[in-house]
């Protein structure tokens, strides 16, 4: 046939031409975007070169006579059809059909070097160190009603042909996953494993993820100016210094090692002597500086790596109590006393990550990459450092034909704090909205999570008081991490207020001894007897007064309410 007998399609009129004459030969010269029109599936038996060209956004809702559903339903011997991706598409399964596929039915001839759906678009950061999502994957989509009796595939339903060098990011809502539903053929290609995504589990199950992940978001998009130039030199062991620089605006929670909950830094962005509107002032005067009248700037605000996990998990997880990364490692022994847990079928003998990861097959440890979820964790650690990452968004496993993970082609999105430009270039040591290859994971981290996430039920709040005499006398106590507690005392016109939070290590709000001086931790009791300070001489007078506590899952609770002589 001459080149002149080769048809070119550019528009989605022209695509009709394939249901006229479907031995013909033909060429796509543009993208083509149906603008969400629905397409009746084409017998076709001719040649179709995409030339790596894009039909998008279309619906495919009903099958052919002979039962195939796709954009072609079934392709005969002599079809060819190469170069060709297929994007935004969405095939509700017609009862009627008995092989579905996004690009075929069923396939009898050959199709090559195609695709169908999309992997999110992402970039490298200014430092060409981290690949970063700039969007969300493609919506393409095959949805079964019936999830059995029905050859569905990725691709192709059933392929009695050829199927080489293809890929499919196709989400598929039914019973059977895989380039192709049935293969008598031959079969080469990657697609997307998008049987464990979050949207699948349970409201409840999937409204808790999205509150663990959000919250780590809002820690490392916080935007705040510092009022002088910030130091930190005590936040690594190398003696590495981080430096905040006065008036600049800053992002994310400080890398402290101190304090992890954004509540607290909320609350002094509302207390006087501003910076800028967004902190109060700074004194990096030490601790044992006899002219120092208050604590350095350095045990005020932010958290770790660890503790921004931790305090994510906090948001649904009463479980979870580690420190640092050594106790995230899922040993028998952290198991049981720090509440995290393997996800997959590896074990972890020592605190060092390297050991797992030598000790178990790679393959499990690939498997459990692709069983993570959105909210949890993954975890390094050696003897020198370590890390943690939170996933926050379902990784993208990429399958070949026979069901093996390819490593290369498969990424999990995480936030995380740690060292170095932020993820948009801004002035920030978090990372927000990254992906990492398993191959990259596989040299040094594990999957993990914790028996809230696992349970897909956020535990129920416990509270509870202990030998409580007024507002100043007692403990008050929860299985949920305390933040804070507050004290508030009415008498007519008098009022006065204290709140303490039980992270900081601060002479004028904690007791000698008696703090938290990490982000994390099991903080679950907290003596009232520390609002003394804080309240300090006031009028004497019978007063109403209650006592609230603030959870780590970010809600205020009144533990009670009462009068009191003063």
């Amino acid at each position: 046939m001459l080149e002149t007998d080769i048809c070119c399609i550019s528009t989605p009129q022209q695509m009709e031409w394939l249901r006229e004459d479907p031995k013909g030969q033909y060429r796509l010269a543009a993208d083509i975007d149906m603008d969400g029109a629905a397409w009746a599936p084409v017998d076709f038996d001719g040649i179709l070169d995409g030339e790596g060209h894009t039909i998008r956004n279309f619906k495919i809702v009903a099958a052919t006579a002979g039962g195939n559903q796709g954009f072609f339903g079934c392709l005969g011997e002599n079809a060819r059809v190469d170069h060709i991706h297929l994007r935004s598409v969405e095939i509700a399964g017609d009862p009627a059909a008995t092989c579905i596929g996004v690009l075929a039915g069923v396939n009898l001839g050959h199709i090559a070097s195609c695709s169908v759906g999309a992997d999110a678009p992402y970039k490298p950061t200014r430092s060409g160190k981290r690949q970063i999502l700039t969007g969300s994957c493609d919506p393409t989509v095959i949805r079964d009603p019936r999830k059995t009796g029905v050859c569905v595939g990725a691709v192709v339903g059933k392929n009695a042909g050829v199927v080489t060098d293809v890929r499919s990011y196709a989400l598929l809502e039914t019973a059977m996953q895989g380039l192709c539903g049935e293969n008598t053929g031959s079969v080469d290609g990657l697609w997307r494993d998008a049987s464990n995504r979050t949207e699948l589990q349970g409201k409840t199950a999937g409204d808790m993820r999205r509150q663990i992940v959000d919250y780590m978001f809002r820690m490392g998009d916080v935007r705040w100016i510092p009022s002088k130039d910030m130091a930190f030199t005590t936040a690594y062991a190398d003696g590495t210094n981080v430096v905040y620089a006065k008036g600049v605006p800053h992002y994310g929670l400080p890398y402290t090692q101190k304090y992890g909950p954004l509540e607290r830094m909320n609350y002094c962005l509302g207390q006087d002597d501003y910076v800028e509107g967004w902190l109060p002032s700074y004194s990096d005067a030490g601790d044992t500086d006899p002219a120092n009248t208050e604590p350095g700037w350095d045990i005020y605000l932010g958290n770790d790596c660890s503790g921004a996990v931790f305090w994510s998990w906090a948001r649904c997880c009463a479980s979870v109590s580690f420190e640092f990364t050594g106790h995230m490692i899922p040993t028998p022994e952290n198991q049981k006393e720090f509440g995290v847990l393997p996800v997959g079928n590896y074990t972890a003998r020592t605190w060092y990550s390297l050991d797992a990861l030598a000790e178990n097959d790679a393959n499990e440890i690939l498997e459990g990459y692709a069983k993570l979820r959105m909210a949890d964790a993954i975890v390094m650690r050696s003897p020198a450092h370590g890390h943690t990452r939170l996933v926050f968004r379902d990784p993208v496993v990429m399958r070949d034909e026979n069901g093996v993970i390819d490593p290369e082609m498969s990424y999990l999105p995480t936030h995380e704090q740690g060292v170095g430009k932020g993820s948009s270039g801004r002035d920030s040591t978090w990372q927000l909205g990254c992906r990492y290859t398993f191959a990259e994971l596989l040299k040094e981290y594990l999957p993990i999570t914790n028996k809230e996430l696992l349970q897909g039920v956020p535990a129920p709040v416990q509270l509870w008081t202990e030998d409580l005499i007024g507002p100043m006398q007692g403990k008050v106590c929860s299985n949920y991490r305390i933040i804070s507690t507050r004290v508030e005392l009415v008498c007519g016109e008098e009022k006065h207020s204290s709140t303490v939070f039980a992270t900081v290590v601060n002479k004028h709000l904690e007791d000698p001894g008696q703090g938290d001086n990490t982000a994390r931790g099991t903080v679950t009791q907290v003596d009232l007897k520390r609002h003394h300070r804080n309240l300090g001489e006031i009028p004497q007078g019978d007063y109403d007064y209650t006592v609230s506590v603030l959870l780590g899952n970010g809600t205020s609770y009144q533990v009670c309410k009462g009068q009191c002589t003063i």
